[in-house]
């Protein structure tokens, strides 16, 4: 280059460290090229130890991994159990468990919408390797895949014959189950790792040691992440009674109907429909809820069908058994390889009923006979129903526990559309009349006061009285007869009272006994036991209220067993008898069941005096026995002696009156006590004793009490 002659010349002897203002020693530039190496040198050598690590498990391990590699993939399954029999007192199968086919779908088939990361998998297995890495590939298979799945469930509800709203709403179902018990058992794992995860006291955490031994202890383990339950990768039953037609193309064409299986299950049936059915109870698949409680208790994730109410739900861990499991092996493609059983399902405990199947469905028509008539007479604003039970008085052995109006327990088992109507139905056939009913006893009562009478001394057996059809006041505290007829019992004692159902004589002398000793006579037969209403002494502040209490009205209500027990412990000398509805073996008889000298689970009443007892059951016999007796001639049947007591119950508006007859057979050597009640059924003499006349005569015929002597009767007309 050449200088012009105006340019300014840099002096020679410039150097350019003269210029700069910072005097600190230059840095040799090997240094920084020095650290690189070595930092080169440290990823070479790891680099060098993971390659050679590879290199040595490939020649050790390596045929084992890809051994391991292409093994089946596993998957646990649990297999249902069949719940034990409920079979009658003589054998006869009243409940049992059957093998039916279900349509059943994979779990990720049913989820709306489908799982994220299941669909990329399975579309990426639809793609050819050179495109997984292409996103719109993937998408485009995603989306194939889910079209496929939508006509699939299309197809298949249109297959089983119900709607596709329905078909989803079943999904969703299953879907709700399975996603609560995933969180359930994702948040029990979590709580047990809090638990056992110990902690450094606040106190602790600055001292020497603790940094010691943070420095130098191993990591700290983190929460356990989420896991995937069985049922998440099970198949579920969505369809159950399968038509033929489409097991029949679903195990010809696997292939069409990927993550469909058709499978076999247990199913509760009720052979005799009806037969007992609220004493029996009803099985049926269980909730969310109850699978989440199970689940949180035990761990268990798989529920079988689980008894509700009656003895289904009473004697569930008998009845239940015990799941299997099956192992299935699957390739990397889902198909099954093969299976193999780890542990058989065990069958449940079969579980006998002391109820005469036979003895049970006769009272049961007898109910339905006498329901059928209140039907076409009583109003519809007017509920009516009935119960029937015979008792053993010696062993508490229930022969028959009917109640009326009833359902059939197959319907939850097949979720038949009868069911909606049964649970929304006024009558309310699920509710247990037998055992739970709680009504005015009415003068099905007096047989106890007359007792707390006899024993307190306020009257003996032969003590007369007159009744005038009324206590003191013509239109209040009156006889039937008065009301009927405007006459009244006229001479009268304590067995005749009975006999006659004579209010008046009871309004007389439960005045004289006071409240406490009649509540304390009814505390000791039970009546302050499961169920009904037996007021308190001091809520019997007037004799007007003592006297209503002494004809079984007032605020008393009672359930039908608990005035078949009073009478039970009448028949057999004092003995408060706890009723048995199962028994551990078949019989073989008809006979008495258990003699006196083998009784079980009683009570003895204390203080009641055997005379008191005979008195009170001479005034029982009277009832049927005695042309005046209010039961002669509605219940009285030549052949065998019959003692009891009806009672018409008020009941309270225009509504009629309930009907009771109580008693127990022979009336010379009980082994039976029976009750009928009728709710809103009119006249206990009239209609409730019809049908204890007839239930005597099928006892007769079952052999319990012997032949029959007489052909049976019409049935009588009732009032109300």
């Amino acid at each position: 280059m050449t200088l012009r002659p105006d340019m300014d010349v840099p002096p020679e002897a410039l150097d350019w460290r003269d210029v700069t203002v910072d005097d600190r020693e230059a840095v040799p530039s090997s240094r920084p090229r020095h650290r690189m190496r070595w930092l080169l040198a440290f990823y070479a050598a790891a680099l060098v130890l993971v390659i050679g690590r590879a290199a040595q498990l490939e020649l050790a391990h390596g045929p084992d991994f890809r051994e391991i590699a292409r093994a089946p993939s596993e998957v646990l399954e649990p297999v249902d159990a069949e719940r034990g029999r409920i079979l009658d007192r003589h054998g006869e199968v009243l409940a049992l468990d059957y093998q039916a086919r279900s349509l059943a779908v994979h779990y990720r088939y049913l989820q709306s919408p489908l799982d994220p990361q299941w669909l990329r998998r399975q579309a990426r297995q639809r793609v050819p390797r050179a495109k997984r890495r292409d996103p719109a590939a993937i998408a485009a298979a995603e989306t194939q895949l889910g079209e496929e799945i939508a006509r699939l469930h299309q197809q298949l509800a249109a297959a089983c014959g119900i709607r596709l709203e329905e078909w989803h709403k079943r999904a969703a179902r299953i879907e709700s189950r399975v996603e609560r018990l995933a969180s359930v058992v994702n948040r029990r794992r979590k709580q047990l790792f809090s638990e056992q995860t110990v902690t450094v006291p606040e106190e602790e955490q600055l001292t020497l040691q603790t940094v010691l031994t943070g420095l130098f202890a191993p990591p700290a383990a983190l929460p356990p992440s989420d896991i995937t339950v069985a049922e998440q990768a099970s198949y579920h039953r969505i369809v159950d009674r399968l038509p033929s037609e489409i097991v029949r193309q679903i195990e010809a064409s696997p292939a069409a109907f990927p993550g469909v299986r058709v499978v076999s299950y247990t199913r509760r049936r009720y052979p005799e429909q009806t037969l007992a059915a609220n004493l029996i109870g009803h099985v049926s698949t269980p909730s969310a809820a109850q699978v989440t409680q199970v689940a949180s208790e035990s761990g268990v994730t798989h529920v079988q069908q689980v008894g509700l109410v009656g003895i289904e739900k009473r004697f569930e861990p008998q009845l239940a058994g015990a799941a299997g499991v099956l192992r299935r092996f699957s390739n990397r493609r889902g198909e099954l390889l093969a299976t193999r059983t780890e542990r058989r399902a065990r069958t449940g405990g079969d579980v006998i009923l002391t109820i005469d199947a036979e003895l049970q469905a006769a009272a049961e028509q007898l109910l339905e006979r006498f329901d059928l008539r209140l039907d076409a007479g009583a109003g519809p604003d007017t509920p009516h129903g009935g119960a029937l039970l015979v008792m053993d008085v010696h062993s508490g052995e229930m022969l028959a526990a009917a109640s009326q109006p009833r359902f059939d327990p197959n319907w939850f088992a097949t979720g038949d559309p009868r069911l909606e109507a049964a649970l929304n139905d006024p009558g309310r056939p699920m509710f247990d009349r037998a055992l739970r009913m709680e009504l005015p006893p009415g003068s099905v009562f007096k047989p106890l006061v007359a007792l707390a009478l006899l024993e307190h001394g306020i009257v003996r057996e032969d003590t007369a009285f007159r009744c005038q059809g009324y206590l003191s006041d013509p239109d209040r505290f009156r006889c039937q007869i008065f009301r009927e007829h405007g006459i009244g019992h006229g001479e009268i004692n304590l067995v005749s009272a009975l006999a006659q159902s004579c209010n008046v004589y009871f309004f007389q002398h439960a005045a004289e006994l006071g409240a406490e000793p009649l509540v304390a006579w009814a505390r000791r037969f039970g009546f302050a036991e499961q169920g009904g209403n037996l007021p308190l002494p001091s809520e019997l502040r007037s004799d007007e209220e003592l006297q209503s209490l002494a004809i079984g009205q007032s605020t008393l209500t009672a359930t039908p067993l608990q005035v078949l027990r009073m009478y039970a412990a009448i028949a057999n000398g004092g003995d408060l008898v706890a009723p048995r509805f199962t028994r551990a073996q078949v019989a073989t008889t008809r006979r008495p069941i258990q003699s006196r000298d083998t009784k079980t689970s009683e009570t003895r009443i204390e203080g009641l005096d055997p005379a008191t007892i005979a008195a009170v059951r001479r005034g029982l016999e009277a009832v049927v026995a005695d042309p005046a007796g209010t039961a002669f001639a509605t219940v009285r049947t030549p052949g065998v002696s019959i003692a009891g007591k009806t009672g018409t119950a008020q009941a309270g508006g225009e509504r009629p009156d309930h009907a009771w007859f109580a008693g127990y057979v022979p009336a010379d050597e009980p082994q039976f006590a029976f009750v009928v009640v009728l709710e809103h059924g009119g006249s206990g003499s009239i209609a409730a004793g019809a049908i204890a006349r007839h239930l005597v005569e099928q006892l007769q015929r079952l052999e319990y009490l012997g032949r029959i002597t007489t052909a049976s009767q019409s049935f009588p007309p009732g009032k109300g």
